[in-house]
């Protein structure tokens, strides 16, 4: 569904403007924020993406196509179309990626661990930084678990619902623990082990020397070669922390600069932005349902994930700038769904950034009630298919759309929808 609602983004450009001049001219004067949000949950996102993938979230009927940078978190469902390839970050040092044609289901994505249930085809997981005292991640397959125990890549193989087995190929250093309903044992590195599901050797397994060679694996390797180039230009502890992952990205797509005002700040290459019609920060993307948070702002741009989520935008000079954090800062860099003031004036919705020296604007807290009451209902039994007023098109909706697409206003200063 699209964006029924009329909106102004140049109005929410020009208060931005005007609020970041205004800001500029205060004194920065770090605080704290003593606490946390009334939502943490954990969310994981879409790094990549070639292909189709659908996306059905928990306690929900609907299957939504999946995008660049979607927010994901515990109880999503996602499949990936035939010949397509997804990647999704965990955090700044652990990654999943799906081939084609496969099913999975983000059972538990929680700041103790990650469990995952692979229902068809094929993943691998690329485990960065992982300490088993304290962690624990788990992949179930079909009558199959698999557990981490040491960083290292990891090979899942599932097929269909006619498979007769499953495989499981360790490399890059790593160690896991397999289980079936009668054996449980131990796979190091460079090995594979199979496990037969059915026929005449149900309950059998084998191990050999781990292969790697098919087009799955030559993505993954691609990746992780780009990824690793990443981390090693991060700038974790300089000017931001390990929380803002997606922060490995910005090095190649921007500088920083020291600046009296704020500390260190980025900014966008020219070039990176000269695709975008007059670019500016929360202008191309669209708004997303997104529970627990509510409404979550999904950038169009690839390096944009970390800028969206986490600091602030200003402009200044001439320049939109970001920084990592704000005037006010909590004792964690927690992650937000969109850090912008919203106005509705005149059945006209406007969104700007917010600035440096404003403390978070949580526009979606008057949906965590409605949405908790209604997951409790649900999970009651409650619910008869017919109450919206979740948020998403019921009554106080700001949107009334699950998904709401951003316009691009031309030169004319003519709203055009995208």
């Amino acid at each position: 569904m699209r964006f029924r609602a009329k909106f102004s983004f140049v109005t929410g450009i020009v208060l931005a403007a005007l609020l970041s001049v205004h800001a500029v001219a205060q004194e920065t004067t770090v605080q704290s924020e003593e606490g946390a949000p009334e939502v943490t949950a954990r969310v994981a996102r879409v790094s990549l993406l070639k292909g189709d993938a659908q996306i059905r979230r928990e306690d929900s009927e609907e299957w939504e196509r999946v995008t660049l940078n979607l927010p994901l978190t515990e109880g999503c469902e996602i499949v990936v179309g035939d010949g397509a390839r997804l990647e999704i970050q965990l955090d700044s040092w652990n990654y999943l990626r799906l081939s084609g044609n496969s099913r999975i289901r983000m059972t538990t994505l929680s700041d103790e661990g990650v469990a995952l249930s692979l229902v068809s085809g094929s993943a691998s997981l690329r485990i960065g930084r992982f300490d088993e005292s304290s962690d624990f991640f788990e992949v179930d397959a079909p009558r199959t678990t698999v557990a981490v125990k040491s960083k290292g890549s990891y090979r899942i193989d599932a097929g269909d619902e006619r498979a007769g087995d499953v495989r499981l190929t360790v490399t890059d250093g790593g160690e896991a623990r397999i289980y079936s309903d009668s054996s449980g044992f131990t796979v190091k590195n460079n090995r594979s082990a199979t496990l037969f599901l059915s026929g005449d050797r149900s309950g059998e397994w084998e191990t050999s020397v781990a292969v790697r060679g098919d087009a799955f694996d030559r993505w993954n390797s691609e990746r992780d070669e780009t990824i690793a180039k990443r981390l090693k230009k991060t700038n974790f502890g300089k000017y931001y922390e390990e929380d803002h992952y997606g922060a490995e990205e910005l090095e190649e797509n921007g500088e920083w600069i020291y600046t009296s005002a704020y500390g260190y700040v980025w900014r966008p290459y020219r070039n990176v932005i000269r695709s975008y019609s007059s670019w500016s920060p929360y202008r191309y993307g669209h708004w997303r349902w997104f529970p627990p948070y509510g409404w979550t702002w999904v950038n169009d741009e690839p390096w944009g994930w970390v800028t969206y989520h986490h600091g602030r935008w200003f402009f200044d000079a001439g320049y939109w700038y970001w920084s990592p954090y704000s005037a006010y800062r909590w004792s964690r860099s927690w992650w937000r769904p969109a850090l912008v003031t919203i106005v509705v004036y005149n059945n006209r919705t406007c969104w700007y950034p917010l600035t440096y020296h404003s403390r978070y604007y949580d526009f979606n807290r008057s949906y965590y009630s409605q949405w908790r009451h209604r997951i409790d209902r649900d999970r009651r039994g409650g619910r008869d298919g017919r109450d919206r007023r979740d948020g998403r098109g019921g009554s106080g909706s700001i949107f009334g759309s699950s998904t709401a697409r951003t316009g691009v206003v031309n030169p004319g200063g003519r709203f055009t929808r995208k």
